[in-house]
């Protein structure tokens, strides 16, 4: 079962191919407009609630968890590179990375 058929969008996918750029931004925004999702300045979002990330995070694969926590590690920190959104998100980042090793 692909992820996309898991939030209810019908697709032709498998479950291990990847997902586009411009597929991912109206998935995005379909979860904005059903206010799972919410948008934090220009590029950040963030779960509405704690319980839809963990319904989120559930979807993801054990053995496949500690390469999406890298992976969100380092947008993070490429997304923060001024030094006082750095200062902020530190401990974000830093534990993004653990979670990814």
């Amino acid at each position: 079962e692909s992820l996309l058929s898991k939030i209810g969008i019908r697709s032709d996918r498998t479950g291990n191919e990847p997902v586009g750029l411009m597929e991912r931004g109206v998935i995005i925004q379909l979860l904005v407009n059903e206010g799972m999702l919410s948008r934090v300045g220009n590029d950040m979002i963030r779960f509405s609630h704690d319980s839809v990330q963990q319904s989120a995070y559930h979807l993801i694969p054990q053995p496949g968890r500690p390469a999406v926590h890298l992976r969100i590690g380092r947008d993070l920190r490429q997304k923060t590179q001024a030094t006082e959104e750095l200062d902020e998100m530190i401990f974000v980042v830093v534990e993004q990375y653990m979670a990814g090793i």
